[in-house]
C-alpha cells in the first residue's frame, strides 16, 4: 500500500502483517501472495477505510476459540478495527 510502514507483526500461521499509509497488506507464507486491504465493509455494512493503519496485534491464545487469532488495527480515521479468523471486520 505505501512505503510509509509503520507496523508489522507476524501472526499464529507465519503470515506476515503490515501496516501503512494507503492500508494493510498480508503475506500469505503458504501460498506467497500479498492481499492489500485498502476500504473494508464490516459485520454490520459499514465501509471503512483503512488508509492511515498505524498500529497490528494478533488476539492471545487465551482468548475464546471464535476469537482467538484475530487482527486488531489500530487507524487514525477509522478507529480500532479487528479482522476476525473467519475474514469478517468489526469496529
Amino acid at each position: 500500500p505505501s512505503n510509509g510502514v509503520l507496523d508489522v507483526i507476524e501472526d499464529r500461521r507465519g503470515d506476515v502483517w503490515v501496516a501503512c499509509y494507503g492500508g494493510v497488506a498480508r503475506y500469505e507464507q503458504s501460498s506467497g501472495t500479498w492481499t492489500r486491504f485498502e476500504r473494508i465493509r464490516t459485520r454490520d455494512g459499514r465501509e471503512l477505510s483503512l488508509d492511515q493503519a498505524t498500529s497490528l496485534a494478533e488476539q492471545d491464545d487465551s482468548s475464546d476459540a471464535r476469537v482467538r487469532g484475530s487482527i486488531w488495527v489500530g487507524t487514525e480515521g477509522s478507529g480500532l478495527l479487528v479482522r476476525r479468523p473467519d475474514g469478517s471486520w468489526e469496529s
